[in-house]
Protein backbone atom coordinates (compact mmCIF):
# COMPACT_ATOMS: atom_id res chain seq x y z
CA UNK A 1 0.00 0.00 0.00
CA UNK A 2 1.70 3.41 -0.99
CA UNK A 3 2.10 6.36 1.78
CA UNK A 4 -0.73 8.22 -0.48
CA UNK A 5 -3.48 5.71 -0.14
CA UNK A 6 -2.20 4.90 3.19
CA UNK A 7 -2.77 8.51 4.43
CA UNK A 8 -5.85 8.53 2.77
CA UNK A 9 -7.87 5.47 4.23
CA UNK A 10 -6.56 7.07 7.79
CA UNK A 11 -8.18 10.40 6.67
CA UNK A 12 -11.38 8.63 5.45
CA UNK A 13 -12.05 6.46 8.79
CA UNK A 14 -11.21 9.56 10.92
CA UNK A 15 -13.98 11.59 9.17
CA UNK A 16 -16.37 8.86 9.63
CA UNK A 17 -15.53 8.95 13.70
CA UNK A 18 -15.91 12.17 13.86
CA UNK A 19 -19.01 12.50 12.05
CA UNK A 20 -20.16 9.31 14.52
CA UNK A 21 -19.04 11.80 17.60
CA UNK A 22 -21.01 14.96 15.39
CA UNK A 23 -24.58 12.80 15.17
CA UNK A 24 -24.31 12.16 18.50
CA UNK A 25 -23.44 15.52 19.63
CA UNK A 26 -26.92 17.05 17.20
CA UNK A 27 -29.36 14.05 17.65
CA UNK A 28 -31.78 14.39 20.16
CA UNK A 29 -31.15 12.48 23.57
CA UNK A 30 -33.93 10.29 22.78
CA UNK A 31 -32.25 8.97 20.16
CA UNK A 32 -28.96 8.78 21.07
CA UNK A 33 -29.21 7.21 24.40
CA UNK A 34 -27.77 4.00 23.34
CA UNK A 35 -25.01 4.84 21.28
CA UNK A 36 -23.52 6.84 24.57
CA UNK A 37 -21.79 4.00 25.41
CA UNK A 38 -20.11 2.93 22.19
CA UNK A 39 -19.38 6.58 21.31
CA UNK A 40 -17.62 6.73 24.58
CA UNK A 41 -15.63 3.49 24.50
CA UNK A 42 -14.99 2.97 20.91
CA UNK A 43 -15.27 5.77 18.66
CA UNK A 44 -14.07 8.67 20.80
CA UNK A 45 -11.26 7.08 21.54
CA UNK A 46 -10.49 5.53 18.10
CA UNK A 47 -10.70 9.16 16.37
CA UNK A 48 -8.10 10.47 19.35
CA UNK A 49 -5.69 8.23 18.04
CA UNK A 50 -6.39 8.13 14.59
CA UNK A 51 -5.93 12.00 14.97
CA UNK A 52 -2.75 12.09 16.50
CA UNK A 53 -1.25 9.29 14.48
CA UNK A 54 -1.86 11.25 11.42
CA UNK A 55 -0.52 14.80 13.11
CA UNK A 56 2.70 13.04 14.88
CA UNK A 57 3.67 9.86 12.18
CA UNK A 58 6.82 11.63 10.95
CA UNK A 59 7.88 12.02 14.48
CA UNK A 60 7.04 8.53 15.40
CA UNK A 61 8.40 6.86 12.65
CA UNK A 62 11.83 9.14 13.27
CA UNK A 63 11.60 7.92 16.64
CA UNK A 64 11.33 3.78 16.04
CA UNK A 65 13.34 4.05 13.13
CA UNK A 66 16.29 5.55 15.33
CA UNK A 67 19.22 7.50 14.32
Amino acid sequence: MSPRVRRAAFRAAHLLLAAAIGCYVYFPDSWALGLKPVIMAVVFPLALISGLAMWGRRRVRVTVAGP
